[in-house]
């Protein structure tokens, strides 16, 4: 059973408020996370010699 409290003490939020901020705080360096490893892949394909978008297909293992 979930219990709230009138509020959430020094912040002076009320629990709807603390909800939201605890989901914000949880979501946004979840999200930094996955946007740090999607830019390393762009920069590593894009830091590739030689590589054009002709020729990005060829050369792949199979």
């Amino acid at each position: 059973m979930l219990c709230l409290a009138a509020s959430t003490g020094a912040l002076g939020l009320d629990p709807a408020e603390d909800q939201q901020l605890g989901g914000l705080v949880m979501w946004v360096p979840g999200s930094l996370a996955y946007l740090a490893a999607g830019l390393a892949v762009v920069v590593r394909l894009l830091a590739r010699p030689g590589m054009s978008p002709t020729t990005a297909g060829r050369g792949l293992p199979r």
